[in-house]
Parts: C-alpha cells; sequence; structure tokens
C-alpha cells in the first residue's frame, strides 16, 4: 500500500488486481488501517480462506466493508478451486 500511496494521487482511476495466495489477509487490513483504500476504484481480489485457516465470511466482510465505506468496485466472486 505504500507504493501505491507514493506513486499515484486521488485523482487517478486505480484498478488493482491483487491475487496473493493467501497474504490478502495481511494486506487487506492493512490499507484499511493505512486510508489507502481511498485512492482505490476497482479492486480484483480472490480470497483464500482455505490457505489460511480463515472463516470464508471474513473476507466477505472486508469486501462488503471496503465497498461500502470506500465506494469501491469490488470484485471477488472468481475461485478457480470451486471453494
Amino acid at each position: 500500500d505504500e507504493w501505491i500511496r507514493s506513486n499515484f494521487s486521488p485523482t487517478d482511476y486505480i484498478i488493482l488486481k491483487l491475487d496473493v495466495e493467501g497474504s490478502e489477509y495481511d494486506i487487506v487490513p492493512k490499507m484499511i488501517k493505512n486510508k489507502t483504500f481511498l485512492m482505490i476504484d476497482e479492486l480484483h481480489l480472490e480470497w483464500h480462506p482455505y490457505w489460511c485457516e480463515v472463516p470464508t465470511i471474513y473476507g466477505q466482510f472486508l469486501s462488503e466493508m471496503i465497498s461500502k465505506a470506500y465506494n469501491v468496485k469490488v470484485n471477488d466472486k472468481w475461485n478457480t478451486m470451486g471453494y
């Protein structure tokens, strides 16, 4: 998130694709804490709860919160593993 905040301005249209094989559970909360999502317009990500032993509902909660609190278009509906 530091790279985004250092290299872009709030007026840029930013589409972020995040498929980081479980690290999203560390990255996304940090981006929420640092308010980086104020700069993001679209977020495309895949949650991996089955790799991290995280309840599926946690990713759903974060996606909904980002969408509502930051007005970000969130696409987290693809899942190639069938989970």
